[in-house]
């Protein structure tokens, strides 16, 4: 689940709004 979590990263760098709260919330979590 590796290539998951840098996805997310990824969003979260790109969308850097309402999204990077979700996302970098997810990538916290994990």
């Amino acid at each position: 689940m590796l290539f998951r979590r840098f996805v997310l990263i990824g969003v979260g760098v790109q969308g850097m709004s309402v999204n990077e709260m979700m996302v970098g919330g997810r990538v916290n979590l994990f």
